[in-house]
């Protein structure tokens, strides 16, 4: 199972709304606090078996031995509040972690999923450590076993702590990992230098899907030029397999990319060519009326059809504009395309 970390960790105090009698006494005494993170599955390794659709991790340090005592005791009543205030049912765990293990199964409803794809908990005490492993998607034994696999490495953690980093939780790339893309992943980099007065753009997030529809791309990628969501620009670039574009190309009479009253600049490259369009959205149905145009481009490579458009966010200016929205902006980012080169290190 290849885990997708979610973009933050999730810590602060526990204070679930309207809690049984002997939770919430627990609470008030202990005032606990803890964190979570969770992986989502964005994709099936080849050779392996059902795997769950989430998974995660949590932990709670408490003041004492006794106090984390308490807290597994009345852990069936807080994971409750995680499924509807439905108690899962708990069963014998499949091993021992730490000082004591509890395994709870909710077979009516699994967290953030479907209520056929129930959720398996496994939940014990280390020393003044309270500590959760989740997965859901699959009935058991996968969601059990991979709930007891996290257990046994949060362990290590509890055993042996370190301070998370922003790597750690890193998901950035996860998209473009996915071994059963049918097309070679281009891109512009983690970080794509530009030159002025264009400046630097960010890989934000990466997104695949296989198979899809025609009209889905492979593979997405976001580039934004900065972190401040008032004023920032977007550039996507989406991939396509080649025998999807000929279809899209049949079927579709606007294939993506297409703008109204457009105008057509040629681009060689090495290695392939691009399209650099300049015109109006295809919502606009008056050409005249609109002074306004905008960029994208269509960039045929080995092995994929690259899609470009641009884009801003901003609170206050309706029609601000990029300065990657421009034929010079677009033709950067066109002859910025390169073939990704694999990381010798995967998350696994």
């Amino acid at each position: 199972m290849t885990e997708l970390a979610l973009p933050s960790l999730g810590c602060g105090a526990i204070e679930p709304a309207n809690p049984q009698p002997r939770l919430a006494k627990f609470l008030k005494r202990y005032s606990p606090s803890g964190c979570l993170v969770a992986y989502l599955r964005m994709f099936q390794l080849p050779g392996e078996g059902p795997a769950p659709f989430l998974a995660g991790s949590a932990a709670i340090e408490l003041p004492s031995v006794e106090a984390a005592e308490a807290g597994l005791a009345v852990s069936r009543e807080l994971l409750s509040h995680l499924l509807a205030d439905k108690p899962p049912r708990e069963v014998k765990p499949p091993v021992t972690i730490g000082d004591a293990t509890r395994l709870f199964v909710a077979e009516e409803m699994s967290i953030f999923g479907p209520e056929e794809a129930p959720s398996s908990f496994l939940v014990w005490r280390s020393g003044n450590v309270v500590s959760v492993s989740f997965a859901a998607g699959y009935r058991s034994p996968p969601s059990e076993q991979t709930a007891t696999e996290l257990a046994q490495l949060q362990q290590r953690h509890v055993e042996a702590p370190r301070p998370l980093t922003r790597a750690d939780l890193d998901d950035t790339e996860v998209g473009l990992e996915n071994p059963n893309l049918d097309v070679p992943a281009y891109w512009l980099g983690r970080r794509f230098p530009g030159h002025r007065p264009l400046g630097p753009l960010r890989l934000a997030d990466t997104a695949s899907t296989f198979p899809a529809s025609p009209g889905q791309p492979r593979v997405n990628l976001f580039y934004r030029n900065r972190l401040s969501p008032q004023h920032t620009e977007l550039i996507t670039i989406d991939l396509w397999s080649p025998s999807q574009w000929r279809q899209l190309q049949a079927k579709r009479p606007r294939p993506p990319g297409s703008l109204r009253c457009a105008t057509a600049e040629q681009l060689k490259l090495r290695g392939g060519h691009a399209v650099i369009y300049r015109g109006l959205e295809p919502t606009f149905s008056n050409c005249r009326s609109h002074d306004r145009r905008v960029y994208t481009a269509r960039v045929f490579l080995a092995g994929a059809v690259v899609t470009v458009s641009g884009g801003t966010t901003c609170r206050f200016c309706a029609r601000a504009e990029g300065t990657y929205e421009s034929r010079e902006g677009m033709a950067t980012i066109v002859r910025g395309l390169q073939a990704r080169v694999k990381p010798t290190s995967l998350a696994t």
